[in-house]
């Protein structure tokens, strides 16, 4: 994988940058000191448009646990984490706030795979809304020996949205497919003439390819709920 990350979206990493450091009420020469970067570093980014290396990246996801890393990385999804720790000040929860999502099991064979019997024995978990996200046909799901570091994490909870099949040919980005009785996360390399060239985030996983008509389910990633610390 390169070391650098480019825009997925027509906005630019390096253009979402410039908005956390706004969001949190930075100068670019303070928020470069408080994640520990050279001078100038972001600067000349955000000046140029160009990309922004991984390592730096994680600094300041390191910094901003609250940051929402498909966010920063991809253009998907809300700039913040949903979670109740990152909450401040006099700020009080009630019901409105939750939502009921059902977490699916990767350990579990699906014969029919999340028809309404199947969804009725997952478990449900309850999780912090975010006002402008349909949760319609939405689940959540963990992150487990996907290779998709730096990005998810080992152990990251992602809420996910179910696509009607028949939209495989437009997907993008990084998505969750069941084929082969299995769960995958991936990032779409290629989606190109009924066939999906997959890859992972992290030079530890491998590239390979899977027919669209083999793929069962498919799934498009909205935001991470839960980070586990690095």
């Amino acid at each position: 994988m390169d070391d650098n990350f480019s825009s997925y979206h027509n906005e630019s990493v390096s253009q979402r940058v410039k908005k956390l450091i706004t969001h949190f009420n930075y100068t670019i020469h303070s928020f470069e000191k408080h994640i520990g970067v050279s001078p100038n570093m972001l600067g000349v980014a955000i000046r140029k448009n160009t990309d922004i290396k991984s390592e730096t990246l994680r600094k300041i996801l390191y910094q901003f646990s609250n940051v929402n890393p498909i966010w920063l990385l991809t253009g998907d999804g809300a700039m913040l984490l949903d979670s109740m720790q990152h909450l401040t000040g006099n700020q009080e929860l009630n019901n409105k706030d939750f939502i009921d999502i059902k977490l699916i099991d990767r350990q579990k064979h699906f014969d029919n795979l999340l028809i309404e019997e199947e969804v009725d024995q997952l478990i449900t978990i309850q999780v912090r809304k975010i006002d402008e996200l349909n949760y319609d046909n939405t689940f959540a799901i963990n992150v487990k020996d996907d290779y998709m570091e730096p990005t998810l994490l080992n152990g990251e909870k992602i809420i996910i949205e179910a696509l009607p099949i028949k939209d495989i040919k437009y997907l993008t980005g990084i998505v969750v497919l069941y084929f082969n009785n299995e769960f995958v996360i991936k990032r779409i390399q290629k989606n190109l003439n009924g066939i999906l060239t997959l890859s992972c985030d992290s030079m530890k996983g491998t590239t390979f390819e899977v027919r669209h008509q083999d793929i069962k389910r498919i799934f498009k990633v909205k935001y991470s709920y839960f980070r586990p610390i690095e």
